[in-house]
C-alpha cells in the first residue's frame, strides 16, 4: 500500500477506528468495547512491529516498545483525525516526519513497514 493510501482525495475520511472513539456515546456500550478492542488491537501491532526492528536491530535493545508503540499509535489516530478535516497531503507529510523523531537515538535510518 503506497504512503497516504488511506488519504481520501474526494471526501474527508479519516481512520473508522480514531473517530468513532471519540464519537461514540457511552450508552452504546457494545460499540464502545469493539472499538476500544481494535485501538488495542492497533497498539498491539506496533508493538509487534517495533520487537521485530529491536530483533533486527534496527532499533537499540533497551527501547521502551509500549510507550514508543503508544506514541506513534497516538500519531496515527491523531493524523487521521486530521485527514478527516482536510489535512493537505503535503501538510500529512510534513506531520509524519516528526513521527521519525519518536524514534531512539541509534534507530535505523530506514525502518521498513511490516
Amino acid at each position: 500500500m503506497p504512503p497516504l493510501a488511506f488519504f481520501c482525495r474526494r471526501r474527508r475520511c479519516g481512520c473508522l477506528v480514531a473517530l468513532a472513539a471519540v464519537s461514540v456515546s457511552d450508552e452504546s456500550v457494545e460499540v464502545r468495547e469493539a472499538i476500544d478492542a481494535l485501538r488495542r488491537e492497533g497498539k498491539a501491532i506496533f508493538v509487534k512491529r517495533l520487537k521485530r526492528a529491536v530483533k533486527e536491530g534496527q532499533l537499540p535493545a533497551q527501547t521502551e516498545l509500549k510507550s514508543l508503540a503508544g506514541a506513534l499509535n497516538t500519531m496515527l489516530e491523531g493524523l487521521s483525525i486530521q485527514a478527516r478535516d482536510g489535512l493537505s497531503t503535503s501538510e500529512m507529510r510534513r506531520l509524519a516526519a516528526h513521527a521519525v523523531r519518536l524514534l531512539p537515538a541509534g534507530a535505523c535510518a530506514e525502518v521498513t513497514a511490516a
